[in-house]
């Protein structure tokens, strides 16, 4: 079964995918050129030039499952929690954000009205981080025509199903669904 990007358990089933790609590439080169080498008695052929190209690719596979490695993704017990509370039209899980100086990871991400609400589960996470964070999502929304956002990212489940509800509950007016939607689709293709 396929686990769609922005679904519960997405980042450990790539980490999973790339593991297994990783050590199938790179287990190639070593058979193509270490063969290469016993049978002609030398590394002077094509197929050194063919087990070098393949380290690209595989080289590639490795850096992507190194960052997947730091992305930890919802926990079980989060995840418990949230899916009693959320709309799964307007939520995503398991983000991993990059830019070039922090990776933010978010466990749970939730639009409605004019709120964009995070949870992240990363251990020791300071508030300055949480406002880069926030200020990351913003600019990049902005960026792409959503203006007039708030963004908030939580470090605790639980003040972040307190606002959840409160969005829910007596929340602010539902945006358009393509507006929703267009904010929800630019944040998949930030996430790893």
């Amino acid at each position: 079964m396929k686990t769609k990007k922005g679904t519960f358990g997405y980042l450990a089933r790539e980490r999973k995918k790339y593991i297994l790609i990783t050590v199938l590439l790179f287990a190639a080169v070593f058979v193509i050129f270490f063969t290469a080498r016993i049978l002609l008695g030398t590394n002077q052929n094509v197929f050194s030039i063919i087990a070098a190209l393949l380290c690209l690719p595989a080289a590639r596979m490795a850096v992507n499952l190194v960052m997947l490695t730091k992305a930890k993704g919802c926990s079980r017990s989060a995840h418990g929690k949230i899916e009693k509370v959320e709309d799964p039209a307007s939520c995503l899980y398991d983000l991993y954000l990059t830019t070039y100086d922090k990776n933010f990871d978010l466990s749970h991400l939730c639009v409605f009205g004019t709120s964009v609400i995070a949870l992240t589960e990363r251990e020791g996470v300071s508030d300055k981080d949480l406002h880069a964070a926030e200020d990351h999502i913003r600019r990049s929304m902005q960026k792409s025509g959503f203006h007039g956002y708030g963004v908030k990212v939580f470090p605790k489940v639980d003040p972040y199903l307190r606002r959840m509800e409160d969005l829910y509950a007596h929340g602010e007016e539902e945006k358009a669904g393509e507006e929703k939607t267009g904010i929800l689709h630019l944040l998949l293709q930030l996430a790893l």
